[in-house]
């Protein structure tokens, strides 16, 4: 009995080591690390505030470190780069191929242009990426706009915007897509 006792803390010491690597071979399997994909560079923070003459920033699409592990971070990062491109450069038609039909349906171009006529994004970084329910993603992002301020949000009146949104991605076909996501999930202030 008095063995048992000696070798007690190793054996509990022991099964603790055990468990700590089953679940990390668990994690890591169900979310591989963020050096799988080369093309999803991980960074820490872009959006730190930079010279107003420098805004909005790169509109390269980067994300965090645990964003960029996320399975459909390449997939996301096409589908993101091809939205903000098409709004800096005011195509409209490059635009709806990176929205849901539904989304597309709902926007005029006439109005859709008015609204971007001035815009352009940048210091874009994927914060988080979730899995939701139906196969469905939400992605937490910031990003950087500027524009004339009578094209900004009323409650932020600016050439400067600093933006905290979710988006909500869907499956069409077999294209991720943005789907069309609540007002109440952006967060906007001037730069």
């Amino acid at each position: 009995m008095s063995g048992l006792r000696r070798f007690w803390p190793l054996f509990l010491v022991g099964l603790v080591l055990l468990g700590a690597v089953s679940i990390g071979l668990t994690l890591r399997q169900a979310y591989p690390t963020a050096g799988a994909d080369p093309t999803v560079r991980a960074v820490i923070d872009s959006t730190s505030a930079r010279p107003r003459e420098q805004e909005p920033g790169p509109s390269t699409v980067e994300f965090t470190p645990d964003a960029s592990a996320h399975p459909d971070a390449p997939a996301i990062k096409n589908l993101l780069t091809g939205y903000f491109e098409a709004i800096n450069n005011r195509n409209f038609d490059q635009w709806r191929a990176h929205v849901t039909a539904k989304v597309s349906q709902e926007t005029q171009r006439t109005v859709w242009l008015a609204d971007y006529a001035t815009t352009k994004d940048g210091s874009i970084l994927v914060r988080r990426v979730i899995n939701s329910p139906g196969g469905t993603l939400r992605i937490m992002l910031t990003f950087t706009s500027t524009q004339d301020p009578a094209k900004s949000p009323a409650d932020a009146r600016s050439d400067c915007n600093r933006w905290r949104a979710t988006y909500q991605l869907a499956m069409e076909g077999r294209t991720l897509r943005i789907d069309k996501g609540s007002p109440l999930s952006t967060i906007v202030s001037v730069c």
